[in-house]
Protein backbone atom coordinates (compact mmCIF):
# COMPACT_ATOMS: atom_id res chain seq x y z
CA UNK A 1 0.00 0.00 0.00
CA UNK A 2 1.40 3.76 -0.47
CA UNK A 3 2.89 5.29 1.92
CA UNK A 4 0.46 8.88 1.81
CA UNK A 5 1.48 11.67 4.48
CA UNK A 6 -1.51 13.39 5.74
CA UNK A 7 -0.71 17.45 5.26
CA UNK A 8 -3.02 20.75 4.92
CA UNK A 9 -1.35 22.37 2.70
CA UNK A 10 1.46 21.78 0.36
CA UNK A 11 4.48 24.48 -1.32
CA UNK A 12 5.94 23.59 -4.15
CA UNK A 13 9.06 26.02 -4.48
CA UNK A 14 11.40 27.15 -1.91
CA UNK A 15 11.77 30.90 -3.14
CA UNK A 16 10.66 33.66 -1.40
CA UNK A 17 6.83 33.41 -2.26
CA UNK A 18 7.25 29.66 -1.19
CA UNK A 19 9.01 30.25 2.06
CA UNK A 20 6.91 33.08 2.97
CA UNK A 21 3.87 30.39 2.57
CA UNK A 22 5.37 28.42 4.47
CA UNK A 23 6.19 30.62 7.27
CA UNK A 24 2.82 31.48 7.72
CA UNK A 25 1.40 28.29 7.34
CA UNK A 26 3.20 27.52 10.09
CA UNK A 27 2.54 30.87 12.22
CA UNK A 28 -1.34 30.23 11.79
CA UNK A 29 -1.03 26.28 12.50
CA UNK A 30 -1.48 24.94 9.19
CA UNK A 31 0.39 21.75 8.60
CA UNK A 32 2.40 22.54 5.54
CA UNK A 33 5.28 21.01 3.90
CA UNK A 34 8.01 23.07 1.16
CA UNK A 35 9.18 20.59 -1.51
CA UNK A 36 11.69 21.92 -3.90
CA UNK A 37 13.19 20.58 -7.02
CA UNK A 38 16.67 22.08 -5.62
CA UNK A 39 18.03 24.10 -2.41
CA UNK A 40 15.76 26.96 -0.88
CA UNK A 41 16.60 30.24 -2.91
CA UNK A 42 19.00 27.97 -5.84
CA UNK A 43 18.16 30.60 -8.37
CA UNK A 44 19.35 33.41 -6.82
CA UNK A 45 22.45 31.75 -5.13
CA UNK A 46 23.25 30.18 -8.38
CA UNK A 47 23.13 33.36 -10.31
CA UNK A 48 22.77 36.42 -8.63
CA UNK A 49 24.69 35.83 -5.27
CA UNK A 50 27.05 39.18 -5.32
CA UNK A 51 23.59 41.02 -6.45
CA UNK A 52 22.57 43.77 -3.96
CA UNK A 53 18.16 43.57 -3.32
CA UNK A 54 16.42 46.33 -2.80
CA UNK A 55 12.72 46.46 -1.30
CA UNK A 56 11.85 49.56 -3.59
CA UNK A 57 12.90 50.19 -6.74
CA UNK A 58 10.94 51.27 -10.00
CA UNK A 59 7.87 50.60 -9.82
CA UNK A 60 8.00 48.42 -6.86
CA UNK A 61 7.32 50.05 -3.83
CA UNK A 62 5.49 47.35 -1.84
CA UNK A 63 7.10 47.11 2.07
CA UNK A 64 7.61 43.26 3.30
CA UNK A 65 4.57 42.15 5.21
CA UNK A 66 5.46 38.90 5.75
CA UNK A 67 7.97 36.43 8.27
CA UNK A 68 10.61 35.83 5.69
CA UNK A 69 13.98 37.37 6.47
CA UNK A 70 14.71 40.27 4.38
CA UNK A 71 16.88 43.02 5.50
CA UNK A 72 17.58 46.35 2.65
CA UNK A 73 19.89 45.80 0.43
CA UNK A 74 21.44 42.59 1.17
CA UNK A 75 23.43 40.71 -1.49
CA UNK A 76 21.55 37.42 -2.82
CA UNK A 77 23.91 35.06 -1.06
CA UNK A 78 23.44 36.81 2.07
CA UNK A 79 19.67 36.26 1.56
CA UNK A 80 19.74 33.04 0.61
CA UNK A 81 21.52 32.36 3.97
CA UNK A 82 19.19 33.45 5.96
CA UNK A 83 16.42 32.13 4.11
CA UNK A 84 17.97 28.40 4.38
CA UNK A 85 18.20 29.25 8.32
CA UNK A 86 14.64 29.88 8.00
CA UNK A 87 13.90 26.63 5.63
CA UNK A 88 15.46 25.11 7.83
CA UNK A 89 12.81 25.61 10.61
CA UNK A 90 10.05 23.99 8.66
CA UNK A 91 8.56 20.66 7.29
CA UNK A 92 11.54 20.81 4.20
CA UNK A 93 12.44 18.68 1.61
CA UNK A 94 14.83 20.03 -0.99
CA UNK A 95 15.70 17.81 -3.81
CA UNK A 96 12.19 16.86 -4.46
CA UNK A 97 10.59 17.19 -7.56
CA UNK A 98 6.52 17.50 -8.39
CA UNK A 99 5.56 14.56 -10.40
CA UNK A 100 1.61 14.94 -10.42
CA UNK A 101 -1.51 16.25 -8.77
CA UNK A 102 -4.65 13.82 -8.85
CA UNK A 103 -7.72 14.24 -7.43
CA UNK A 104 -8.58 12.82 -4.22
CA UNK A 105 -12.12 10.58 -3.64
CA UNK A 106 -12.85 12.57 -0.60
CA UNK A 107 -12.23 16.36 -2.49
CA UNK A 108 -8.53 16.58 -1.48
CA UNK A 109 -6.01 16.24 -3.43
CA UNK A 110 -2.88 13.52 -3.68
CA UNK A 111 0.49 15.07 -4.69
CA UNK A 112 2.84 13.08 -5.96
CA UNK A 113 6.46 14.02 -5.50
CA UNK A 114 9.62 12.27 -6.26
CA UNK A 115 9.86 12.05 -2.08
CA UNK A 116 6.89 10.65 -1.72
CA UNK A 117 2.61 11.24 -1.58
CA UNK A 118 1.21 14.13 0.06
CA UNK A 119 -2.60 13.97 0.91
CA UNK A 120 -3.78 17.72 0.70
CA UNK A 121 -6.72 19.77 1.31
CA UNK A 122 -4.59 23.41 -0.61
CA UNK A 123 -1.33 23.76 -2.73
CA UNK A 124 0.05 26.43 -3.70
CA UNK A 125 2.66 26.55 -6.21
CA UNK A 126 5.30 28.84 -6.52
CA UNK A 127 8.03 27.32 -8.84
CA UNK A 128 9.32 30.58 -10.85
CA UNK A 129 9.20 30.40 -14.54
CA UNK A 130 13.41 31.21 -14.77
CA UNK A 131 14.29 27.92 -15.70
CA UNK A 132 14.09 28.32 -19.77
CA UNK A 133 15.42 30.82 -20.96
CA UNK A 134 14.02 32.19 -24.68
CA UNK A 135 16.32 31.79 -27.57
CA UNK A 136 16.46 33.96 -30.73
CA UNK A 137 16.54 30.69 -32.98
CA UNK A 138 19.84 31.51 -35.11
CA UNK A 139 22.20 30.02 -37.08
CA UNK A 140 25.05 29.28 -34.44
CA UNK A 141 23.10 29.93 -31.28
CA UNK A 142 22.76 26.73 -29.90
CA UNK A 143 26.01 24.86 -28.40
CA UNK A 144 28.05 27.66 -28.79
CA UNK A 145 30.33 27.82 -25.95
CA UNK A 146 30.66 31.58 -26.49
CA UNK A 147 26.97 32.08 -25.70
CA UNK A 148 24.87 32.77 -22.11
CA UNK A 149 21.49 33.32 -21.12
CA UNK A 150 22.46 35.00 -17.54
CA UNK A 151 25.16 36.52 -15.72
CA UNK A 152 26.64 34.43 -12.71
CA UNK A 153 27.20 37.02 -10.19
CA UNK A 154 29.91 35.18 -8.41
CA UNK A 155 32.04 35.02 -11.59
CA UNK A 156 31.64 38.79 -12.94
CA UNK A 157 34.03 38.80 -16.60
CA UNK A 158 37.20 41.24 -16.75
CA UNK A 159 38.75 43.06 -19.70
CA UNK A 160 36.58 40.68 -21.92
CA UNK A 161 34.29 42.38 -25.04
CA UNK A 162 30.97 41.35 -24.15
CA UNK A 163 27.61 41.80 -26.27
CA UNK A 164 24.08 41.96 -24.59
CA UNK A 165 21.23 41.54 -26.34
CA UNK A 166 17.99 42.30 -25.19
CA UNK A 167 15.79 45.10 -23.86
CA UNK A 168 14.35 44.21 -20.30
CA UNK A 169 15.55 44.43 -16.82
CA UNK A 170 18.04 41.53 -17.25
CA UNK A 171 19.72 43.07 -19.98
CA UNK A 172 20.53 46.17 -18.34
CA UNK A 173 21.46 44.74 -15.13
CA UNK A 174 24.10 42.38 -17.23
CA UNK A 175 25.40 45.27 -19.16
CA UNK A 176 25.83 47.75 -16.06
CA UNK A 177 27.73 44.95 -14.32
CA UNK A 178 29.64 44.24 -16.92
CA UNK A 179 30.62 47.53 -17.89
CA UNK A 180 32.55 47.89 -14.38
CA UNK A 181 35.73 46.17 -15.80
CA UNK A 182 34.98 45.54 -19.45
CA UNK A 183 33.67 46.96 -23.20
CA UNK A 184 29.83 46.33 -23.64
CA UNK A 185 27.39 46.73 -26.77
CA UNK A 186 23.92 46.18 -26.02
CA UNK A 187 21.68 45.48 -28.99
CA UNK A 188 17.79 46.16 -28.16
CA UNK A 189 15.41 45.16 -31.03
CA UNK A 190 12.80 47.96 -30.65
CA UNK A 191 13.30 51.75 -30.72
CA UNK A 192 13.41 52.04 -26.99
CA UNK A 193 13.84 50.09 -23.77
CA UNK A 194 11.13 47.75 -22.24
CA UNK A 195 8.67 49.82 -20.25
CA UNK A 196 9.35 47.98 -17.24
CA UNK A 197 12.99 48.79 -17.17
CA UNK A 198 13.69 50.62 -13.77
CA UNK A 199 14.39 53.95 -13.05
CA UNK A 200 17.37 53.32 -11.48
CA UNK A 201 18.96 50.69 -14.23
CA UNK A 202 17.94 53.55 -16.73
CA UNK A 203 19.46 56.32 -14.81
CA UNK A 204 22.45 53.94 -14.18
CA UNK A 205 22.28 52.67 -18.23
CA UNK A 206 22.58 56.61 -19.59
CA UNK A 207 25.05 57.57 -17.41
CA UNK A 208 27.63 54.62 -18.48
CA UNK A 209 27.00 55.89 -22.34
CA UNK A 210 27.91 59.08 -21.51
CA UNK A 211 30.80 57.64 -19.96
CA UNK A 212 31.63 55.51 -22.68
CA UNK A 213 31.57 52.21 -20.61
CA UNK A 214 28.89 51.19 -22.91
CA UNK A 215 27.24 51.54 -26.97
CA UNK A 216 23.33 51.25 -27.07
CA UNK A 217 22.00 50.09 -30.60
CA UNK A 218 18.39 50.96 -30.54
CA UNK A 219 16.59 48.96 -33.94
CA UNK A 220 19.11 46.46 -34.01
CA UNK A 221 19.22 42.53 -34.01
CA UNK A 222 21.67 39.63 -33.62
CA UNK A 223 21.63 37.55 -36.53
CA UNK A 224 24.51 35.10 -37.21
CA UNK A 225 26.37 33.73 -35.16
CA UNK A 226 30.27 31.97 -36.36
CA UNK A 227 31.68 31.20 -33.03
CA UNK A 228 32.58 34.27 -31.19
CA UNK A 229 31.70 35.96 -34.50
CA UNK A 230 28.08 38.22 -34.49
CA UNK A 231 26.48 39.43 -37.33
CA UNK A 232 24.70 42.10 -36.44
CA UNK A 233 22.03 44.47 -37.92
CA UNK A 234 22.08 47.97 -36.99
CA UNK A 235 19.63 49.60 -38.05
CA UNK A 236 20.02 49.53 -41.84
CA UNK A 237 23.58 48.43 -41.35
CA UNK A 238 25.05 44.74 -41.55
CA UNK A 239 28.39 44.21 -39.41
CA UNK A 240 30.21 41.33 -37.94
CA UNK A 241 32.53 41.49 -34.62
CA UNK A 242 34.04 39.37 -32.29
CA UNK A 243 32.75 38.84 -28.82
CA UNK A 244 34.20 37.16 -25.81
CA UNK A 245 30.66 36.73 -24.54
CA UNK A 246 27.49 37.05 -25.78
CA UNK A 247 24.95 37.19 -23.31
CA UNK A 248 21.16 36.51 -24.68
CA UNK A 249 18.17 38.07 -22.42
CA UNK A 250 15.07 37.99 -24.52
CA UNK A 251 12.91 36.36 -21.66
CA UNK A 252 11.86 32.61 -20.89
CA UNK A 253 9.23 30.57 -21.81
CA UNK A 254 5.75 30.44 -20.31
CA UNK A 255 5.04 27.08 -18.21
CA UNK A 256 2.17 26.97 -20.28
CA UNK A 257 2.30 23.24 -21.25
CA UNK A 258 3.18 21.77 -17.62
CA UNK A 259 0.26 24.12 -16.46
CA UNK A 260 -1.68 22.91 -18.82
CA UNK A 261 -0.74 19.28 -17.62
CA UNK A 262 -1.66 19.91 -14.37
CA UNK A 263 -5.43 20.78 -15.42
CA UNK A 264 -4.85 24.58 -14.52
CA UNK A 265 -6.74 26.90 -17.11
CA UNK A 266 -4.49 29.81 -18.62
CA UNK A 267 -5.61 32.92 -20.37
CA UNK A 268 -4.56 34.19 -23.78
CA UNK A 269 -0.64 34.83 -22.63
CA UNK A 270 -0.28 31.48 -21.71
CA UNK A 271 -0.44 32.62 -17.72
CA UNK A 272 -2.72 30.98 -15.80
CA UNK A 273 -6.14 31.98 -14.83
CA UNK A 274 -6.32 33.59 -11.39
CA UNK A 275 -9.18 34.89 -8.93
CA UNK A 276 -8.33 38.02 -6.99
CA UNK A 277 -7.43 35.45 -4.14
CA UNK A 278 -4.79 33.92 -6.56
CA UNK A 279 -6.78 30.66 -6.84
CA UNK A 280 -6.16 28.76 -9.75
CA UNK A 281 -9.57 27.32 -12.10
CA UNK A 282 -8.74 23.86 -9.61
CA UNK A 283 -9.86 24.68 -6.20
CA UNK A 284 -7.64 24.72 -3.72
CA UNK A 285 -4.54 25.36 -5.57
CA UNK A 286 -3.26 28.86 -5.82
CA UNK A 287 0.03 30.70 -6.83
CA UNK A 288 2.38 32.64 -5.69
CA UNK A 289 5.48 34.74 -7.16
CA UNK A 290 6.74 34.99 -10.73
CA UNK A 291 4.40 32.23 -11.97
CA UNK A 292 1.82 34.19 -11.11
CA UNK A 293 3.82 37.06 -12.90
CA UNK A 294 5.04 39.12 -10.01
CA UNK A 295 8.51 40.69 -10.90
CA UNK A 296 9.86 41.10 -7.44
CA UNK A 297 10.76 39.45 -4.14
CA UNK A 298 8.77 41.79 -2.13
CA UNK A 299 5.29 41.56 -4.02
CA UNK A 300 5.90 37.65 -4.56
CA UNK A 301 6.70 37.04 -0.72
CA UNK A 302 3.55 39.18 0.30
CA UNK A 303 1.24 37.47 -2.43
CA UNK A 304 1.50 34.22 0.14
CA UNK A 305 0.82 36.73 3.12
CA UNK A 306 -2.44 36.84 1.25
CA UNK A 307 -3.19 33.49 0.49
CA UNK A 308 -2.62 31.90 3.82
CA UNK A 309 -4.78 34.56 4.92
CA UNK A 310 -7.47 33.74 2.82
CA UNK A 311 -6.80 29.63 3.58
CA UNK A 312 -7.49 30.43 7.56
CA UNK A 313 -10.71 32.14 6.45
CA UNK A 314 -12.16 29.07 4.70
Amino acid sequence: MENVKEYDLVIVGAGPAGLEAGLQAKAVGLRAILIDREEAGAIISNTMSGKKFYHAYGRNLEAPMGLLDFPDKLTGGELVARWRKQAGTLDYCPNTVLLKIEDSDDGRYLVRASSGIFHVKYIILATGIFSHPLTLGISGERDNKFVKYELDYSEIPVDKKILVVGGGNSAMETTLESALDNEVMLLVRRGEVAPTVTEKNRSELDTDIKNGKVKLFFNSTLELLEGNEATMRIGEEVKKEKFDIIYIHIGYEKPSKWLESLGIALIETGMPKLSLELETSRPGIFIAGALSGSDSIVHSANQSVGIVKALTLR
